[in-house]
């Protein structure tokens, strides 16, 4: 299963998200893949607040590219994961399919999660926390819908 994290530019909150998963289930990598991209990507690299959030963790964004839709294959996923309501909205209307936030898709109450972007590394540090927080409830949400 292919799966995509999205965010609006794709340097902070969808690529934290994409290696937090990919890292902690790099052993089932052929069952479930996460990929991201960017509403509206704006830069080449990913954000410098969210490469020192992640080294704290011993992960490494300094080689991510952002991406949009368009540097996709829409046709290949099976799910997409937002970062909030607005941007699940967007692709809904788009006439994607299977589209959920992914504080919905993990059963939260709440759907959004926070923007850290121009804000201090503490938020970013938030940010990083909360994503990782909801990654072992997303693996076993996504087996359970990989099986209906």
């Amino acid at each position: 299963m292919i799966f995509y994290f999205v965010c609006t530019g794709n340097t902070c909150r969808s690529p934290m998200a994409e290696t937090l998963f990919n890292e902690k289930y790099k052993d089932i990598k052929e069952m479930f893949h996460a990929e991201s991209f960017g509403l509206f990507p704006d830069s080449s690299v990913a954000n410098k607040n969210s490469v020192k959030v992640m080294e704290e963790l011993g992960h490494n964004l300094l080689g991510f590219t952002p991406s949009s839709i368009e540097d996709k294959k829409p046709e290949l996923y099976d799910l997409i994961l937002t970062m909030t309501v607005d941007q699940r909205n967007y692709l809904r209307a788009m006439d994607y399919k299977n589209v959920y936030t992914l504080k919905e898709f993990a059963g939260e109450e709440s759907f959004n999660i926070e923007d850290p972007y121009g804000q201090n590394i503490e938020i970013y540090r938030n940010v990083r926390n909360e994503i990782d927080s909801l990654m072992e409830t997303l693996y076993y949400r996504l087996v359970e819908w990989d099986q209906s």
